[in-house]
């Protein structure tokens, strides 16, 4: 994606398809199109990766932004129930959370979100879980997708940022967007007309 860097009014003004304007925090400033919680929801709110220490780089962006990002090791969870229990405490989920999908989309559409970042759950060696039998992996990212969505109503952000071993790995869609392998790096602020890094 090339980006071009214009400064020096203060009206608003075309930057690649981003608007920027100084004095309006409705805009969009170009050093900001490129952060790692934006470059992950123009794709979706769920995202796969392989690499474990790019995901941890993109971990420490997104703390850099405000953002809490609790991580499981999926690996460790050898059923549905186990992913429950330790989401439910992790997240500090209510006493009468009902340890099923539909209790899952419930309190992860309340869960607490900071307002200046936002929430990253970070699901290390997913593809561990997702081979468990019986597992319905795929409806998990669907649920955390369909509370991001939620969240997004009220201006907050919700991620998935999803680890696998596996480089075979494939999800269908959920909340109608792909589940897309991370082949970008975080971005530092760019000097004036330099072109993003999204070498993977």
């Amino acid at each position: 994606m090339q980006v071009s860097f214009l400064f020096g009014t203060q009206r608003a003004k075309r930057v690649g398809s981003f608007r920027t304007d100084p004095a309006n925090p409705h805009c969009v400033h170009p050093d900001d199109v490129l952060r790692v919680d934006r470059q992950v929801l123009l794709n979706g709110p769920v995202a796969l990766y392989g690499p474990a220490e790019r995901l941890r780089r993109h971990v420490a962006a997104l703390e850099s932004y405000g953002y809490r990002c609790p991580a499981f090791d999926c690996g460790e969870w050898a059923s549905e129930a186990d992913m429950h229990r330790e989401v439910a405490a992790r997240l500090e989920f209510p006493g009468y959370y009902g340890r099923n999908l539909n209790a899952l989309n419930d309190c992860l559409g309340d869960i607490d979100i900071p307002e200046a970042g936002g929430v990253a759950l970070v699901l290390w060696r997913f593809d561990q879980f997702a081979r468990r039998p019986g597992v319905r992996a795929w409806d998990v990212l669907d649920v955390i997708a369909n509370a991001s969505w939620v969240h997004r109503l009220y201006g907050r952000r919700l991620l998935g940022l999803v680890q696998s071993d596996d480089p075979e790995l494939h999800f269908a869609s959920v909340g109608a967007r792909p589940v897309m392998w991370v082949s970008w790096e975080a971005h530092k602020p760019a000097e004036p007309g330099a072109a993003p890094d999204t070498a993977g």
